[in-house]
């Protein structure tokens, strides 16, 4: 009961939103018949748990991520719900081992899809490119639950309110989902430029006129095959 009473205030750690979150892969995992992934994920979770607690920080720049399901709704009618649910299943437990393995915290479901937020640009790169490893994984392993991603970042100095996000990185982040292709990650320039010499690789996808925005705003795909 104390646990429960002080879950909320866990929630704003972020050492303990990252048990939290390996809670619920595992738990997506196992119900996906995933056993090794589940233990895989905690295993990892667990030593980033022993690290020095001084070496957390609380950053006010926040790099924003939303998943999206692409055809969500087609899958149903194709699928039935519990079908559909299944595949919806296995997008959870992909999205949030990766949000375990890379300091990730899940904001909320979005009924096709996670918004999450990273403390670093270069975790959320990384993070989404595991994403999508390991959807294509998913669909070579399991060609008849076909699941196809699409996924949008942002960096900006959200609104923080109530356990959510808001403003216009918020927003901003989810139209460059929205223009994002199947099978494919979309970012902002300064997503682009604080991830820069990490390791990640982009290239230019071009100028989009996104809803909201009066000048087209220019993108860059995260290469991660």
């Amino acid at each position: 009961a104390r646990l429960g009473d002080k879950m909320g205030e866990y929630m704003m750690e972020p050492r303990y939103m990252r048990l939290i979150q390996a809670g619920r892969a595992g738990m997506d995992a196992m119900a996906a018949g995933d056993e090794a992934e589940a233990h895989a994920a905690l295993e990892a979770t667990l030593r980033d748990w022993n690290r020095p607690a001084a070496t957390e920080r609380k950053p006010s720049i926040m790099t924003v991520m939303f998943t999206d399901m692409v055809g969500s709704t087609d899958m149903t009618q194709a699928r039935g719900d519990a079908g559909a649910q299944e595949i919806v299943r296995r997008h959870n437990a992909i999205v949030r081992a990766a949000l375990a393995r890379f300091a990730g915290r899940e904001i909320k479901h979005t009924g096709d899809g996670i918004m999450a937020s990273f403390g670093t640009a270069g975790s959320a790169v990384e993070a989404c490119v595991e994403i999508q490893r390991q959807v294509e994984a998913h669909n070579q392993r399991h060609p008849g639950q076909m699941l196809h991603l699409r996924i949008g970042l942002n960096a900006g100095e959200p609104i923080q309110e109530e356990d959510d996000l808001f403003g216009v990185t918020v927003q901003l982040a989810a139209r460059v989902c929205n223009a994002s292709a199947a099978d494919a990650v979309l970012c902002t320039t300064v997503v682009k430029d604080l991830a820069s010499g990490k390791g990640a690789r982009f290239e230019p996808a071009g100028s989009f006129a996104l809803k909201g925005f009066r000048d087209k705003i220019p993108l860059w795909t995260v290469v991660w095959r």
